[in-house]
């Protein structure tokens, strides 16, 4: 009988052992490749300068949301926005349009998000998955919840050679727009798209709605590979 892993609820203290060990690098990498040596350290020194602020701090908590799953959320999506208010101080004049900009943060959020896909959720592997029962498939999926904490999680499906699920709500979504940049939310969507194109042989993620581009519930399809 295969056995399928036991995630645990995600900490802020491993969320803050991952930004140094990948999240950081990751973004670094992707700044470096994008910017000239002086842009690079107009936007280091724009961060640093702007690093003791919390961005988030005078949006209200909500009550559908868990104090824990609050302060998780908050933590990934502050980085986000103090590389969004840094770029935006920068980066200005003709060589950085808007959609420029948006498309430079957009590729460090993808990479930092594709690596905490990879470091966050522990996929079983294609014969665990499919040598596994029916009840040990629910619980692995029940037990992810709490490692995919942005969302709350509708169960749409458990097969041998698929899963799918519905997200109903997502805290990214509600505090982008109460942030008024709903794109940023977006760009989050985009780093799962980017990680099951381009980080994974073993899984295929199909979506056709999410609640940050349609204001509808997402509908996560994930099928195994071969």
């Amino acid at each position: 009988m295969s056995t399928l892993p036991t995630p645990r609820p995600a900490t802020l203290a491993e969320l803050r052992r991952f930004d140094t060990r990948h999240g950081l690098p990751a973004a670094l990498g992707v700044l470096r490749r994008s910017l000239r040596p002086l842009e690079l350290a107009r936007v280091l020194g724009a961060m640093a300068l702007g690093g003791a602020r919390d961005p988030l701090r005078h949006l209200p908590a909500s009550p559908r949301w868990t104090p824990d799953t609050e302060a998780l959320v908050r933590h990934q999506l502050r980085a986000a926005v103090r590389l969004d208010d840094a770029t935006a101080r920068a980066l200005r004049g003709p060589a950085w349009p808007e959609a420029r900009r948006q498309r430079l943060l957009l590729d460090v959020i993808s990479a930092t998000g594709s690596r905490f896909i990879e470091h966050n959720v522990p996929f079983p592997t294609r014969e665990d998955w499919r040598g596994s029962t029916a009840q040990a498939r629910q619980a692995f999926i029940e037990a992810l919840r709490g490692r995919l904490f942005n969302a709350q999680l509708e169960p749409a499906g458990i097969e041998a050679d698929a899963v799918g699920f519905d997200v109903s709500a997502c805290r990214f979504v509600e505090l982008c727009a109460a942030l008024e940049r709903p794109y940023l939310a977006s760009m989050f969507c985009e780093a799962d798209s980017r990680f099951f194109a381009e980080h994974t042989d073993l899984i295929e993620l199909r979506r056709s709605r999410t609640q940050a581009r349609d204001g509808a519930p997402c509908d996560f399809r994930f099928t195994l590979r071969g």
